[in-house]
């Protein structure tokens, strides 16, 4: 198994995945911080929409009870009511209790008031309906001062006796001169007005929440979460607040109520100083970038898994062929040259070094057949090595007793006659011996290597030696042996004892070959070639 790890194939596999990996981890970290990037800035304007849209239902809701409570207001028939309960007359506080009570039933159709008075110019009660009755209603309320100045008011969200939240509305009475003849106040109850709009999470996910504050960072409306405190009784000077409350609008990330990082969007309401609050849970805005993250995930899988399997079939095609050659070269290793490899069509590297590897294995098989034939041309060679110390010794055993009878056959061809019968089986016993000298030179020439040598050799010099060694056969036979030199000779390289015993050899096959009285020249020239 480790074995296998160490080829070349699993590394190219194992180099291909690891940079896929990085490539797919590089690309998918990208990715993650882009998409991430791009929701962030989504849920940011989502939000910041969410709370603009909160901020104008608030408007919507407020400007609309205001103008249903001026046109009921400005209604002649109020301002009459109260013109005549001027004179202090029971029957004048009749007819203006009358109208203010069918003044108040026709709003309460219209809207959910829990409290309403009428008030004249100097601020006391006139009449008071729904919670409280008849008695007193104070005039230091902020929203009656400001109807007595002759504006249309609302008060801040505050608790009432029993401690619940309201709102006060006050709208001025003018009367026919324009100044103020007295004050109709309107109590509503935020939990059915103000509270339904926020408590609206629509948009917000399952965690998120809108709430009110007011100026001095008082939470005015409940929370969604039942670990918060009831409104009205607690601060929250949160970061959104306090921008809110300098007259901004945007969106900023904090920790929220229950610990948890919200993406918070704010702005503010001038007129009655509210900081308007929504908050989304973070890890719920980027809901979408799991889902986003786990499609990435899946495809890059895919295409990963793709991309491996691509990786290892290449790494195959690529290895296939070096371990053909590593099994042929394991081959060649032990001996058999007659391997090869299939080269196919490729024309990269890998082809190259096939086709090499196959020419180098037939030039290897060459080369060992050319070895082979040299070992037997040695062993032919020591042969005959062994053969030439054979003849050479039974040349040299052979030549001591030949010569003796040579020199007994000239002892006896002196004491003879030349003409008798005895002289001439003489002359023919000392040529049968001189042609067995010519036989055993020759076989103890064949028996020894040749080996050449090169020197420089004067032609005409060795020219004389040799005809000076044939003239005593010449004459024993009656030939006229002669030399002739034709010029300047030029030197030679070679052999001079081999060229010595090639020309006396010549010489003396051709006195052998000469009748008696013949004629043999021995001419020497220079015909100017390069040899």
């Amino acid at each position: 198994m480790f074995s296998r790890l160490n080829t070349i194939g699993f590394k190219l596999f194992g180099t291909s995945a690891l940079i896929i990996l990085l490539a797919a981890f590089s690309v998918a970290a990208l990715g993650y911080r882009q998409a991430r990037r791009a929701i962030l800035a989504e849920a940011q304007r989502h939000v910041l929409g969410v709370v603009r849209e909160r901020s104008a239902r608030l408007e919507i809701w407020l400007r609309e009870r205001g103008n249903g409570v001026q046109a009921a207001a400005d209604a002649g028939e109020i301002l009459q009511a109260l013109v005549g309960a001027k004179s202090g007359s029971p029957q004048g506080r009749a007819r203006l209790r009358e109208a203010a009570e069918r003044l108040v039933g026709r709003l309460r159709r219209e809207q959910d008031i829990r409290f309403a008075a009428l008030l004249d110019a100097s601020g006391d009660t006139l009449a008071a309906f729904g919670e409280g009755g008849e008695r007193g209603f104070p005039a230091d309320v902020p929203a009656v001062r400001s109807a007595l100045a002759g504006r249309v008011s609302w008060g801040p969200i505050h608790l009432d006796l029993h401690g619940r939240a309201v709102i006060n509305l006050a709208v001025p009475l003018h009367d026919s001169r324009g100044g103020t003849a007295g004050v109709f106040f309107v109590q509503y109850p935020t939990v059915t007005g103000i509270d339904p709009i926020l408590a609206d999470t629509t948009g917000l996910g399952m965690r998120g929440e809108a709430f009110l504050v007011g100026r001095d960072t008082t939470m005015l409306t409940p929370s969604r979460f039942h670990e918060h405190p009831r409104p009205l009784t607690h601060k929250m000077p949160i970061p959104p607040v306090l921008a809110a409350l300098e007259g901004g609008s945007g969106v900023m990330i904090y920790p929220g109520f229950l610990g948890r990082e919200v993406l918070g969007a704010y702005t503010f309401q001038p007129e009655q100083g509210w900081a308007v609050i929504t908050e989304m849970d973070l890890e719920e805005a980027f809901s979408p970038l799991r889902t986003i993250m786990m499609n990435t995930l899946l495809a890059a899988g895919i295409a990963l898994l793709v991309m491996l399997a691509v990786a290892l079939a290449l790494a195959r095609s690529w290895t296939r062929p070096l371990e053909r050659l590593a099994a042929a070269s394991e081959g060649v290793a032990s001996g058999d040259y007659s391997i090869r490899v299939p080269e196919g069509r490729r024309g990269d590297e890998i082809g190259v070094l096939l086709r090499s590897f196959n020419r180098m294995v037939h030039g290897l098989e060459q080369a060992r057949e050319e070895l082979n034939r040299s070992h037997e041309r040695l062993l032919q060679a020591e042969k005959l090595a062994a053969v030439g110390e054979l003849v050479a010794s039974i040349v040299h055993e052979m030549r001591n007793p030949l010569s003796s009878v040579k020199m007994n056959l000239r002892l006896l061809d002196r004491k003879i006659d030349s003409g008798s019968p005895e002289a001439e089986f003489v002359s023919l016993a000392s040529g049968e011996v001189k042609r067995l000298e010519t036989m055993l030179s020759g076989l103890l020439d064949y028996s020894k290597p040749l080996r050449p040598a090169s020197e420089p050799v004067e032609v005409e010099e060795l020219a004389r030696l040799a005809v000076q060694g044939a003239e005593e056969e010449a004459r024993a036979r009656g030939v006229d042996l002669r030399f002739e030199v034709a010029g300047t000779i030029r030197r030679l390289e070679g052999d001079r004892e081999l060229l010595l015993r090639a020309l006396a050899n010549l010489l003396a096959n051709a006195v052998e070959a000469s009748a008696e009285g013949g004629e043999v020249v021995l001419a020497v020239r220079d015909d100017g070639g390069d040899r």
